[in-house]
């Protein structure tokens, strides 16, 4: 049975809001925000390809790519992660969207990493843009990777109508997840 004190809930609720909130930009959705968010996205999809040469697969198969450049998670009882992404259809920027994560648990974390959500029909993806504010639910499956080890991806994709991978994980936490991520569309 957790048992959770009033030092434990205060200290939770401090540490995701050290992760949340000065990255969340109070609703900055300036023309340079974005701009950075983009090159950001461009870096870390280089970075995806080198160190898991087969999503470059994924890219060309997919009818779209969620790239979340950067995703800080911290926990302490309490745990939180946010992150903001680039929506590339065709290789163009569609549309910018955050990522947000709450969770309880006995846990103690700070780590960052970077997901990629692969829409592999069109149907996955209208469904994504229709939505307002979707869940990462049964629909998705997805792989973490580690930057020194090797996957084999087609496998992995054949069934799934949203891939997604996780990579460059650096920090302490142990296991990296996507489950109970909500992804929003930035108003720009």
């Amino acid at each position: 049975m957790l048992v959770l004190t009033r030092r434990g809930f205060v200290a939770g609720v401090a540490a995701t809001t050290c992760v949340t909130l000065p990255q969340a930009g109070f609703g900055q959705t300036n023309l340079s925000h974005l701009e950075e968010l983009d090159s950001r996205a461009n870096t870390a999809i280089e970075f995806m390809q080198r160190v898991v040469p087969q999503s470059a697969d994924l890219i060309k198969i997919s009818v779209g790519m969620l790239i979340m450049p950067l995703i800080t998670k911290a926990a302490l009882l309490f745990g939180g992660a946010y992150g903001e992404g680039v929506l590339r259809v065709d290789g163009k920027t569609v549309n910018y969207y955050n990522s947000v994560q709450f969770n309880v648990g006995f846990q103690i974390s700070a780590q960052q990493y970077s997901s990629a959500l692969f829409f592999m029909n069109q149907e996955a993806l209208e469904r994504f843009l229709a939505s307002e504010g979707w869940k990462v639910g049964a629909e998705l499956k997805y792989l973490i990777v580690d930057d020194t080890e090797f996957h084999r991806i087609d496998t992995f994709t054949r069934r799934a109508d949203v891939a997604g991978l996780v990579f460059g994980a650096n920090g302490l936490h142990i296991g990296v997840s996507l489950e109970g991520t909500k992804f929003t569309r930035i108003d720009t």
